[in-house]
């Protein structure tokens, strides 16, 4: 009995970290969502300069834990959304028609992101 002691823990500490990435990730992830949608919904109104100061909002979340996803998440992902970050900010400084367009791809690699850390059974196996 006592040889199960350690995997038991093993076990359960995999869990906790697991369970801990998740809220991590699907909090932030919704955060900067909320900003980016809002963000979309003032370039509708043409209100840009809203526009930009929500996505900024956004990529300095991003930003201020940078670190600690690139090592939690893989650096493909990663470097996706900063990509998309990149053309969101070029497209509200130049092209309105396709800000939504690079907007609503950066919000889908968001949703992604915090979906990949979800506890379900297709994540599991």
């Amino acid at each position: 009995m006592q040889r199960l002691i350690a995997p038991v823990m093993i076990l359960l500490s995999i869990l906790s970290a697991s369970l801990l990435t998740h809220h991590f990730a699907d909090s932030l992830t919704t955060q900067m969502i909320t900003l980016l949608e809002e963000s979309n919904e003032m370039s509708d109104q043409s209100n840009w300069e809203k526009a930009r100061e929500l996505t900024a909002q956004a990529k300095k979340l991003w930003d201020e834990h940078d670190f600690l996803l690139h090592v939690l998440f893989r650096h493909g992902d990663t470097d996706g959304i900063l990509l998309s970050f990149t053309a969101v900010e070029q497209y509200l400084h130049q092209e309105s028609d396709k800000y939504a367009a690079a907007n609503a791809q950066l919000i889908c690699q968001l949703q992604l992101l915090s979906d990949m850390e979800s506890i379900t059974l297709s994540n599991t196996l």
